[in-house]
């Protein structure tokens, strides 16, 4: 096992998660609150990962994850067997905006 410079730990899930950088690029290990090792969370690619989020005992947490060529996105990690997958958020095709008319307190137009 390498060790790396610590860039961010967090209780998630059952035991910590701990954000490494060993060969300029992010590994994020999972250690138990015994402080035995309970695995490395795989990535999808190199680029930068942090920004933990989750609650103890909880089955997943999420995390930020940045590619050199990608913008950000947030990820799921399930604490219990240690996977990680981009997080599906509402596309735009979800989403419908409608433009209402408002009348203002003296009648006209307020916009």
């Amino acid at each position: 096992m390498q060790i790396g410079v610590l860039n961010e730990a967090a209780v998630m899930g059952r035991g910590l998660s701990i954000a490494h950088l060993v060969d300029a690029k992010p590994e994020i290990r999972r250690v138990g609150m015994s402080g035995r090792p309970a695995g490395i969370v795989t990535l999808p690619g190199i680029a930068t990962a942090g920004g933990f989020q989750g609650r103890p005992r909880d089955s997943e947490a999420f995390f930020g994850f940045t590619a050199f060529a990608a913008p950000t996105a947030v990820h799921q990690h399930d604490t219990e067997c240690g996977g990680a997958e981009r997080f599906q958020q509402a596309g735009r095709h979800h989403c419908r905006a409608t433009r209402l008319p408002l009348e203002g307190m003296d009648g006209g137009a307020d916009l």
